[in-house]
């Protein structure tokens, strides 16, 4: 008898247990994404390395373009080109410490590179949005490419880019 009961309530237990977790797939929050390759706009910051000096170029918002490839699973190759222009100091150390300061002037930079993404929803996006953390290595350059009073010239320096982003879709 006692085997009966048990036997009847882990039925009528599994009925409930038989019930979907989750949501439907037309009402769930994630969504394929529809393209192995994508173009999109940036926007995003440059953050300068701290010059103690203060004559390299300083922080400032940046604009571009990125370009991305799923290469498998969550993880994409992607390259970015973006341009930014921001202020540094032009100094003349032949002049005293208290006169050293000529004026600022904007410096327009161009920044590329290329590395991973590591896309934290996988190959979907979660109500349209995939966050992402990337790494890579890249350059930037000063436009105009011009030498300052003092001799300073900024060139194209090697970088490591590191961060994370969001993407739209």
């Amino acid at each position: 008898m006692k085997a009966c009961i048990v036997a009847g309530l882990l039925a009528a237990g599994s009925l409930s247990a038989s019930a979907q977790v989750g949501y439907q797939p037309d009402r769930s929050p994630y969504r394929d994404r529809e393209y192995t390759r994508n173009w999109t706009l940036l926007a995003g910051r440059y953050n300068a390395r701290k010059d103690p000096e203060g004559v390299a170029p300083q922080d400032g918002p940046m604009a571009g373009v990125r370009w991305e490839m799923r290469l498998t699973g969550p993880l994409y190759f992607a390259a970015r080109l973006a341009g930014t222009v921001v202020d540094r100091t032009v100094i003349d150390p032949s002049k005293l410490i208290v006169e050293r300061v000529v004026t600022t002037e904007r410096v327009p930079l161009v920044l590329g590179d290329v590395g991973l993404e590591l896309s934290l929803t996988g190959h979907k996006t979660w109500h349209g949005f995939a966050p992402f953390v990337n790494g890579g290595v890249g350059f930037a350059a000063d436009v105009r490419g011009s030498n300052a009073v003092g001799g300073f010239r900024f060139g194209v320096p090697f970088t490591m880019t590191y961060g994370s982003g969001l993407t739209w879709s």
